[in-house]
């Protein structure tokens, strides 16, 4: 079954991994790799078995299961993303997300939401891979019910095959009785309720270890994790680094090269020397904060002044403040810390009071044509949001447990936005 070329870009693969996208590497780490081109599943508790075929490659937590054929048939860079695909899903936990969900259409979801990520991490994805822009940004969970609607709609999204994460939820299609000989040699995973939360933790474990080395390594964590963090590390990392990296991948994109003419007296040598130089254009973030009551003002100044903290490291940037509850009461636009501070400071930003609704935020946006690279909205979560995600990316600093149906969430606990002594 083993095919040397197959292994051989494995391991080349995984040495790229390290080098690049030390992230994935560290969680790879924990995987052993088996060729198999079939798995027994088996439920000993409900005494189901199933076997699954292994088209392109599955994991379980324990041993990342590769098709040979398929493996072979990829170029290095591509199995690079094939290794980080499969590590995503345990990384994120899909396999005690899914719950009594369909266990196809969520690795379809599973799928979609972890190529978002790695799209995001500019790891390549092999050809044929289950991705689309309208999920990025989307969490699982909010994919598998368009999927499902999809699939009662018998649309042809739903007929793609995806890879697999084989532990986690109901084994559908299950056979009982004996299991025939031929098929006891195949490689055995066992699935169930009790393995699943033992895995979780276990994972759980390794992924705040992941992220605090990335972390301390490049600086920023891997996009599409960022929402994990405070589920896993919240006292770990504090909330104002994440939201730090997350802005730093976003900012960092306001640069492109263009050629600029040379100087006249050096004009002579302009068709030998005329070299491209990065030029940094101006990059717009909106900042949105939920005036409802819920939050404080203090809660609002301690807001601000830490989201400058970190906005004022990008020279080439200009800030739109909107104070919002069920509208908006002020628009207010820096591009120092002179002026934020002062908007800070001042009475109309903290403006509101009423009921909570996010849709007046993106439809101003919209209305004024701001084009924003990025914007990041804090709120407790509790209002009404839009339909549809915006083109521009979206972060949620949040004080609520409640989930956001599109864009990043930070969750920020309530000791941390006022420490003691100064409530």
């Amino acid at each position: 079954m083993e095919n040397t070329d197959a292994f051989f870009k494995l391991q080349r693969a995984s040495f790229l991994l390290l080098k690049d996208h030390p992230f994935f590497a560290s969680l790879l780490y924990y995987l052993k790799f088996k060729a198999a081109e079939a798995v027994l599943v088996v439920d000993k508790k409900k005494e189901t078995w199933l076997v699954v075929n292994i088209k392109t490659a599955a994991t379980d937590g324990e041993y990342l299961f590769y098709n040979p054929s398929f493996i072979a048939s990829l170029k290095e860079e591509d199995v690079c993303g094939v290794l980080a695909h499969e590590v995503g899903h345990i990384g994120l936990l899909h396999f005690s997300r899914q719950g009594g969900r369909e266990r196809k259409l969520w690795n379809m979801a599973a799928d979609y939401e972890i190529n978002a990520a790695l799209e995001e991490n500019n790891i390549r994805l092999p050809k044929g891979a289950l991705f689309d822009y309208k999920f990025i940004n989307v969490i699982a969970e909010v994919i598998y019910e368009i999927l499902k609607q999809r699939k009662e709609e018998n649309l042809p999204e739903y007929k793609k095959d995806a890879t697999m994460t084989l532990t986690g939820g109901e084994l559908d299609g299950g056979k009982t009785g004996e299991i025939p000989k031929e098929i006891k040699s195949l490689p055995t995973v066992y699935i169930g309720k009790k393995k699943n939360r033992k895995a979780a933790a276990e994972w759980k474990a390794r992924v705040v270890r992941a992220l605090q080395q990335a972390q301390k390594a490049k600086g920023n964590l891997p996009a599409g994790f960022e929402r994990f963090v405070d589920k896993f590390v919240k006292t770990k990392i504090p909330w104002t680094k994440v939201l730090a990296s997350m802005v730093e991948t976003v900012m960092g994109e306001g640069g492109r090269w263009v050629y600029t003419p040379p100087l006249r007296k050096f004009s002579w040598a302009a068709d030998k020397f005329a070299l491209p130089q990065e030029k940094k254009e101006e990059v717009k973030a909106v900042i949105a904060y939920d005036t409802s009551g819920s939050i404080t003002n203090k809660e609002l100044t301690y807001f601000l002044s830490a989201t400058w903290d970190i906005f004022s490291k990008y020279s080439n940037t200009k800030l739109t403040i909107i104070a919002n509850d069920a509208k908006v009461h002020a628009v207010k636009r820096v591009k120092n810390k002179r002026q934020f501070l002062k908007a800070a400071e001042g009475r109309e930003i903290t403006r509101g009071g009423g009921g909570t609704d996010f849709r007046p935020v993106f439809n101003y946006i919209k209305e004024k044509k701001i084009r924003p690279k990025i914007l990041v909205f804090f709120t407790d979560t509790y209002g009404d949001f839009p339909e549809k995600a915006p083109k521009y990316r979206v972060l949620w600093v949040v004080t609520s447990n409640k989930e956001v149906p599109f864009g990043k969430r930070i969750y920020v606990p309530p000791e941390e936005i006022i420490p003691e002594g100064k409530r």
